[in-house]
This record gives C-alpha cells, structure tokens and sequence, in this order.
C-alpha cells in the first residue's frame, strides 16, 4: 500500500473514490456554507451606511454645520470689506484735509 501526503493529511490508495474525495474535499468543505453575502450581514452594511450618512448630512446642514459656519463667515468677511473701505476713505478725507490745509 502506498501512500500519499496531500495537505499534511496521509491517503492510502486503498479507495481510489475515497482519495478523490480527500484531495477535492479541503477546497470543498472549506467553501461550504459560503454562498455569497448573508442577508443579516446585508442588512447591517445598510444600517450602517444610513447611519453614516445621517452624520454626514447633520455635519453638512446642521444649526452648527459646515454651510452655517460658511455663512457666518460670508458675513463677517463683507462686514470686514465694508469696514475696510470705509477706514479707506476716511483716511483719504484726512489726508485731503491735511494737504488743503483746511
């Protein structure tokens, strides 16, 4: 009787089926019961994703969000432009009147 070593494991050549069997049946048995994605494990991939994105939006849209913050500093930026432009000119009144001698 010979034997055979496949995957650490010694067949005899006793049964040629039960050899079959033995080489085939590591792939085949490590892959049964593995069909594709579980319906549990689905259902929780799109739990969380809604979930993520409900954090997403809320960070986005919020009271305190990303586009408030962007709004509050649109207006604090055209406020600082208005303050500008009116130290400008009254810079420029000044000095006006220092040259006419006024």
């Amino acid at each position: 009787m010979r034997k055979h070593f496949t995957s650490g494991k010694c067949v005899r050549d006793e049964n040629v089926k039960r050899k079959e069997e033995c080489l085939r049946g590591s792939s085949r048995m490590s892959r049964k019961g593995e069909h594709g994605i579980t319906l549990i494990a689905l259902i929780i991939t799109i739990i969380v994703m809604l979930i993520l994105a409900g954090v997403s939006l809320n960070a986005i849209v919020g009271d305190n969000g990303i586009l408030a913050q962007a709004e509050k500093a649109k207006v604090a930026s055209e406020k600082a432009n208005y303050m500008e432009q009116i130290e400008t000119e009254l810079l420029k009144y000044n000095i006006d009147t220092i040259v006419d001698g006024d």
